[in-house]
């Protein structure tokens, strides 16, 4: 599913696909456009736009558990700010505990923050923002996605990461991060952390 603005910001309500890939591209902003609603739910997303989401209406969007090998994907390009939120309905909880992931496999901004807020466990394999911040923040665990010695995150001026109720990284499998040189580093976590 490709869909596009080319005038102004792309405002979307509730798009979705089972099994396919849903590619968004607006040369202003792609914007949450409802509330309480999932604007995007596919195995793979890929959004294009100069800002995803706000800082007080976040884009919203969800993928299904996975099994085996196999894992969703998620992509994204700005300039600017992205703000979004991954959540984790009904259908992807067993007695509650979310099982489906939020796969960060290319989150790219050139001058912007990216914000991310997760109701599941976070998988990242590579989250960038060249000339500002990283923040992540998880209801359960950050984890490195990958085994590349490649960092997993780079936030020039500074990254933010919390973990609710698990951890962040793991023995033998920490999270590669790098920042400027005046950039600060926070890790909050309910149990270890490993960078």
């Amino acid at each position: 599913m490709n869909l596009g603005e080319t005038v102004d910001d792309f405002i979307a309500g509730t798009i979705s696909t089972s099994t396919g890939v849903i590619r968004v591209t607006s040369s202003a902003g792609i914007v949450n456009g409802g509330s309480g609603v999932v604007n995007f739910n596919a195995p793979d997303i890929r959004l294009v736009a100069a800002n995803l989401g706000t800082a007080i209406n976040r884009l919203v969007y969800e993928q299904p558990k996975t099994t085996g090998t196999a894992v969703t994907s998620f992509t994204t390009t700005t300039t600017g700010d992205q703000y979004l939120k991954f959540v984790s309905s009904t259908a992807n909880r067993v007695s509650g505990i979310p099982v489906n992931n939020a796969y960060l496999t290319n989150l790219v901004s050139t001058q912007g923050v990216i914000d991310l807020d997760s109701e599941a466990p976070i998988q990242v394999v590579s989250v960038t923002s060249t000339a500002a911040g990283v923040k992540l923040k998880s209801a359960y665990s950050i984890n490195d996605a990958n085994s590349s010695p490649a960092p997993d995150i780079i936030g020039f001026t500074g990254i933010d990461l919390e973990s609710v109720n698990g951890t962040i990284g793991e023995s033998g499998a920490g999270l590669e991060v790098v920042q400027g040189p005046t950039g600060s580093l926070k890790a909050r976590a309910a149990g270890t952390v490993w960078l």
